[in-house]
């Protein structure tokens, strides 16, 4: 296997799931980790593996800046890879989420992203080279029941990302999209733990609530994380990442029945996909 050593890794959410597969497989092809989560202590074992861990709440500026200052003092001219990994689910109809839970969404998923960026890229900038993965998800390419607050979150990272492609370009940056199908991770039981599940009893949805965690978002046939990881860390070292990366259970499909579908048969697909008429027909006695 061809090692990349001494090269430095910055990973957001590294606590679990994808973000703690990825610091085990950076940390195995020798890189320096830096692995960083809002609760520093469930980096622990990355820690004893070698990463350095450092605490980051990418939605606090007052946790970013220290752990810049910290990553920074270590690698002056800035982490050759930045993985934007950390985010949230949620899950209920459009019609339910309250909007202020959106907009704390967003505050991590979008917007607390973005923030790292502009903490860590100036430094790529001036060394003239370096590689920032967003770690988006397939979702963001198409409408699915449920999952409208998290995927138009994820839509949104998209387009930033597309756009800190092109404006870094000239200055050596690679900007990567990674949009992940369905991988091993715990953000669904994380949601729930966390309240990230909203149905309002008295509304058009509240028979369809057992949905929310049922068969309309398992992660069916999910990726290992680890198998995940390995392609994931080759592509984030090779030197020259793809603009857009698909990986995971169902990415590559998503993605085509997203993009190239027509409006109408993209939607007659994800009703019939999604069972959601069937549901509603059944919840209205029909």
């Amino acid at each position: 296997m061809a090692v990349a050593p001494q090269k430095s890794v910055l990973i957001t959410g590294a606590s679990s799931g994808i973000g703690h597969a990825l610091a085990e497989e950076f940390l195995r092809r020798g890189c320096r980790v830096y692995a960083t989560a809002r609760d520093a202590r469930r980096c622990a074992p990355l820690e004893a593996a070698g990463a350095t861990v450092v605490q980051l709440d990418v939605t606090d500026p007052a946790s970013l800046a220290a752990a810049a200052k910290q990553v920074l003092a270590a690698e002056p001219k800035g982490p050759d890879v930045l993985i934007c990994n950390a985010g949230v689910g949620l899950r209920g109809p459009l019609l339910d989420i309250p909007i202020d839970c959106l907009r704390a969404h967003y505050d991590t998923n979008v917007f607390g992203a973005l923030a790292v960026v502009q903490a860590f890229a100036p430094a790529m900038v001036r060394r003239g080279s370096g590689t920032i993965i967003t770690v988006g998800s397939a979702a963001s390419f198409w409408a699915w029941p449920f999952l409208g607050g998290y995927s138009s979150s994820k839509a949104a990272l998209r387009s930033i990302t597309d756009t800190l492609r092109i404006e870094l370009a000239p200055f050596g940056v690679s900007v990567v999209l990674a949009a992940p199908g369905f991988v091993q991770s715990s953000i669904y039981d994380n949601t729930r733990a966390a309240g990230g599940v909203h149905v309002d009893a008295a509304g058009p949805f509240a028979a369809l609530a057992g949905a929310m965690t049922g068969s309309l978002l398992k992660e069916h046939g999910a990726m290992d994380a680890g198998v995940f990881a390995r392609r994931f860390a080759r592509m984030a070292l090779s030197p020259r990442p793809p603009a857009l990366y698909l990986d995971g259970c169902r990415a590559w499909p998503v993605y085509l029945a997203g993009t190239w579908l027509p409006t109408w048969l993209h939607d007659a697909v994800i009703a019939r996909a999604s069972g959601l008429r069937r549901l509603a027909a059944a919840a209205l006695g029909r």
